[in-house]
């Protein structure tokens, strides 16, 4: 989740900072639950579910492009889990 934050983070960012009309992109991660709950529209969020203070971050970086279109992609797994780490 925290990492999905960190995308939404630098996407408002550079929106509100460039004065971007539309923009459009892909996030993909291999957490399918987290992908599903970064994007699904919070009207609010209860202080006794997991992770409030990092949905409520993504909730409002979401709503400060709201022009952006963000698709969101799973897979399966990534490189690091076939890939050794020394080489």
């Amino acid at each position: 989740m925290l990492g999905l934050l960190a995308l939404y983070a630098t996407t408002a960012t550079a929106h509100t900072f460039f004065n971007l009309n539309k923009t459009s992109g892909v996030i993909i991660g291999d957490n399918e639950g987290a992908l599903g709950q970064a994007h699904r529209k919070h009207k609010r969020v209860t202080p006794s579910k997991k992770q409030t203070d990092i949905i409520r971050a993504i909730r409002s970086a979401k709503y400060q492009c709201l022009e952006a279109n963000l698709e969101k992609r799973w897979v399966k797994l990534h490189v690091d889990d076939l890939k050794a780490w020394r080489k």
